[in-house]
């Protein structure tokens, strides 16, 4: 029994350790420009974080002012991660964003140079002035069908067993009678 509690205390105290980030930021914007799939300009919208104890994600609907690099939508969303390298969004901030892309998605962390854009003036300098994004989107929408497919599925499937089991005791009422 000894040896079960101290298992069990050291198997506990480790799942308490965290890791800092260990990165190197690039220092130029230009270099990170070449390292990043998508450089934009953009405001925070909202932010929604899903996920369990084990891990999750950040969503953050992005209001695109400018783009020099990988994108051209009026809005997007930006994911980050629940790990100590994961970036803190804040609603109605402004940002360069530099994201790479990550499964599909845009991705970004406290490595990828993503900063205020009260703090960028010295990386738009160097940027350049970028282009207004062409594409006009609204996220808001596309986001609560991705979101919600599995409940909207179920949701149908249900009404059609339940219209097909209406229909079957329909007919064999009929036939009695």
């Amino acid at each position: 029994m000894r040896y079960v509690t101290i298992f069990m205390i050291l198997f506990i105290s480790n799942l308490c350790v965290s890791f800092a980030c260990d990165c190197e930021v690039p220092k130029s914007a230009l270099k990170a420009l070449k390292q990043v799939n998508f450089v934009f300009q953009g405001e925070i919208i909202k932010h929604e974080s899903s996920g369990s104890l084990i891990g999750g994600e950040t969503v953050a609907f992005v209001n695109v002012d400018r783009v020099w690099k990988g994108l051209n939508e009026s809005e997007i969303l930006v994911y980050t991660d629940w790990s100590t390298c994961g970036f803190k969004f804040e609603d109605g901030k402004s940002y360069l964003f530099y994201a790479y892309e990550r499964s599909g998605k845009p991705f970004i962390t406290n490595c990828s140079k993503t900063k205020l854009l009260e703090q960028a003036d010295d990386d738009l300098k160097e940027l350049g002035q970028g282009r207004f994004p062409l594409n006009i989107v609204d996220l808001e929408v596309e986001y609560f069908w991705v979101k919600n497919e599995g409940v909207i599925f179920k949701t149908v499937v249900f009404l059609v067993i339940s219209l097909l089991v209406i229909y079957m005791i329909r007919v064999r009422f009929y036939r009695r009678t």
